[in-house]
Order: structure tokens, then sequence, then C-alpha cells
């Protein structure tokens, strides 16, 4: 009876995450998606290039995690949906989310999650998309992220859209046995405005 409230509400609050760019949309995550999430939670190799450390997920587990992450007002998440041609349907492929949302120093830290269809300029398109609903919609000033030095894909991706590194974590997240080190990027207000009249 909570998650079926809780769906309601969300549905409601959050039409303007939905939004399409030819072949893709984004759309709030729901618990009709949970089958997914909970396989993507799953996946040992989807989730080592990720800043978080891999742990089973139980389908109760990622359940209340979907429920939490819903209900958090602190967190913006959405579902990437994506189809190769246009006769196919959408297929959720991939997250992408702000936490941390600080609607006082108006800051939020990025995250991109791809479940398939690596390689095909999906990144690159979503993540613009992302950025104006930051500084647009949520009027943030600074989006962060935490990535793999290792990265490489993902390192590239940031740097195109306008991130700029501020540091580097050294041995901050422990990934199939060895510590790795990340990098802290952000992007500001001021920069995307330039980017985008530019």
């Amino acid at each position: 009876m909570q998650w079926q409230k809780q769906r309601k509400w969300y549905k409601k609050q959050n039409k303007k995450l939905t939004m399409s760019k030819r072949e893709i949309k984004l759309k709030p995550l729901s618990y009709d998606d949970l089958a997914i999430i909970h396989e993507a939670k799953n996946n040992e190799e989807l989730v080592a290039n990720l800043s978080t450390g891999f742990r089973y997920s139980s389908e109760p587990s990622s359940m209340d995690w979907l429920h939490e992450v819903i209900k958090d007002k602190s967190i913006e998440i959405a579902g990437i949906w994506y189809k190769e041609r246009a006769n196919q349907k959408l297929e959720m492929t991939g997250i992408i989310s702000f936490s941390k949302i600080d609607t006082l120093h108006r800051t939020a830290e990025l995250h991109v999650q791809l479940f398939a269809n690596y390689g095909v300029g999906l990144g690159s398109q979503v993540l613009p998309m992302w950025l104006e609903h930051g500084f647009d919609d949520l009027n943030l000033n600074r989006i962060y992220l935490h990535v793999q030095t290792a990265n490489d894909r993902a390192v590239s991706l940031y740097n195109t859209a306008g991130f700029q590194h501020e540091g580097l974590l050294r041995q901050s997240v422990f990934k199939k046995g060895e510590y790795r080190d990340r990098y802290i990027m952000s992007i500001l207000r001021s920069e995307y405005l330039e980017r985008k009249t530019t």
C-alpha cells in the first residue's frame, strides 16, 4: 500500500523528468523497472567501472533500493530508454541520476550507468539532456562526479561535455581485489551556459 501511494506521488511530481530525443527517452524510474534494475545490480562486470563497490543484491533488497531512491527528494533519477531502429520498441538500457542535491548550495552529484548499447554514442546524447535538466529545471550551479581514472571512455565523455578536473582521489575505491584511483570532475553553470551559446 505504501509503495502504491508512493508510485502515484512520483508520477505526479516527476512528469518533467520525461525527455525525448529521436530514438532516446529519459523517464522516471518506476516499480515496473525492478526486474531490469535487479539484473543490472547483480552484474559484476557492469558495476566494475562504477565508483561503488559490488555487492550481491536480493530481489527484496533491490526493491528497497528502488523505493528509497524514488521517495528521496535529494535524488533525481531516470531510466535511459533507447531503440536502435525506428521500427523497434524502446528498451531500458541504463540509468542517469543526480544525488546529494543541495538546494542551498545548488550542487548535485552526477551518476551514469549503461547496461548495454556501448559504443553507439548513447552517453554523448543523453548527458547534454540531463545537464540541461540539472541547470535549467533544477537551477543547479555545480554538477560534479567521480570517475575511475582507468575508465577512459567515461573520462573522455565528461571532458567532451565540458567537465573540468578538480583533483585525484588516490586509491579511493576497492575493485576486484585492488584499490583504484578516481578523478573528481565538475562543470559550473557559467561554463555550461558559455558552451551552450557558442
